[in-house]
């Protein structure tokens, strides 16, 4: 019996981890990821995804978003505000903080990011943003003198945006390029500055950049950043929306299926985190629905909702099961149950 005890213990403190099942799937839990891709996703709620489930072929099939292996809500209220803004929630949720003032405060940047954390840990970051406003953007951080040399320090930052004034010396990307690319810089794509859209699509830029830039890594950090669904609902344009839905989904089916791969060796968490959902009455079945299919109408615009949601597949996803504040996304990244910490290496 003693034997039989000290052998659990010692699997216990050695980190061996335990094969069992979580909705449904097989899964290892306690597993250390050594890479982490996190999608960040403004103005969508869970309810939305029927917009994708109701035009499947078949009743039988699923979104790939229903592969998940773990479901989280995340309660949206800070220090200072009940439902805040997209932005300033998505930077609670990269720097685990909850005293995030909002409105281009600089003082929020003076929160280390996650990506800090990780670089002390052997982690290359990348943040990828598909936000065309500046404000909606962490290069805002950039206005800051303070700040502006330390929140993108240990992460390259790319942006399908047009180069704001005054940055005509700015570094740019295209997905036809090769390029090496450093920590601390921003990086605007070339085919979003003429004109009011990028020429480069969302999915394709962002597979193209994931691509090039895991190459050789063992430790990485990417973070996709979109606000296109958002600023579909904000115009009430339903069709663009369902466009940016299906984008989405492309792109969670793409990481989906990469953490099958031989590269990414079962130690890959894949996030997907929303923020100031905008919630909708959807209309009736039948005709109703028929006719919101075609034109988008009738549909009716309520108060963003109190609460998000996370879903999570793949190494320590069983960390995000459950109810808890966005802030609290961080700590479920770095740290393993009753706060032993998941990171268990240093850089050397």
């Amino acid at each position: 019996m003693k034997k039989c005890i000290l052998a659990l213990t010692v699997l216990f403190y050695s980190g061996c981890t335990g094969l069992g099942t979580i909705n449904l799937q097989e899964h290892r839990y306690g597993v250390v990821p050594t890479q982490i891709i996190w999608i960040q996703v403004a103005g969508l709620a869970i309810e939305h995804l029927a917009m994708l489930r109701f035009l499947m072929p078949t009743a039988f099939e699923k979104t790939s978003f229903e592969g998940a292996s773990c479901v989280g809500e995340t309660w949206r209220y800070n220090l200072f505000e009940l439902r805040p803004d997209a932005f300033s929630s998505h930077l609670s949720q990269v720097t685990g903080k909850k005293n995030i003032k909002g409105k281009g405060e600089c003082s929020d940047f003076s929160h280390a990011p996650i990506w800090h954390y990780l670089y002390e840990n052997g982690f290359e970051s990348g943040v990828f943003e598909n936000t065309l406003e500046d404000n909606s953007s962490f290069a805002t951080v950039e206005k800051c003198t303070n700040e502006k040399s330390k929140f993108l320090k240990d992460t390259i930052l790319w942006r399908m945006a047009r180069v704001p004034a005054g940055k005509s010396n700015a570094e740019t990307f295209h997905l036809q390029e090769k390029k090496s690319y450093k920590s601390g810089q921003t990086y605007y794509d070339k085919t979003c500055q003429q004109g009011k859209e990028c020429y480069a699509g969302f999915v394709r830029n962002a597979d193209y950049i994931f691509r090039d830039f895991m190459r050789d890594k063992d430790r990485a950090f990417f973070l996709i950043r979109d606000y296109s669904y958002m600023n579909a609902l904000k115009s009430k344009d339903m069709e663009a929306a369902r466009g940016s839905l299906a984008d989405l989904e492309r792109l969670f089916q793409y990481f989906y299926n990469y953490l099958s791969k031989k590269e990414a060796r079962g130690r890959v968490l894949l996030l997907f985190s929303s923020t100031a959902p905008q919630n909708i009455e959807f209309p009736d079945s039948g005709k109703e629905w028929a006719s919101f299919e075609k034109s988008g109408a009738p549909i009716f615009y309520r108060r963003p909702s109190l609460m998000g949601f996370v879903l999570a597949v793949g190494a320590r996803a069983e960390n995000f099961c459950g109810i808890y504040e966005e802030a609290e996304i961080f700590r479920r990244i770095v740290e393993g149950p009753k706060g032993r910490p998941a990171m268990q290496y240093r850089r050397h």
